[in-house]
């Protein structure tokens, strides 16, 4: 398996002066798209239990 190598400088860039921490995605319709596809997620499984 490859690992792929982040480059957290340029990920911890901001975005503007403007917009700091990126653009507020709340009223845009990816947002609801998002919300959406999660309602199939297992309801069994912990909010702060991740796993890969």
């Amino acid at each position: 398996m490859e690992l792929t190598v982040l480059d957290f400088d340029r990920l911890m860039l901001k975005h503007s002066d403007d917009l700091p921490a990126g653009e507020n995605i709340e009223y845009q319709p990816i947002f609801e798209q998002i919300n959406q596809a999660r309602q199939s997620d297992d309801d069994l499984q912990l909010e702060d239990m991740w796993s890969c």
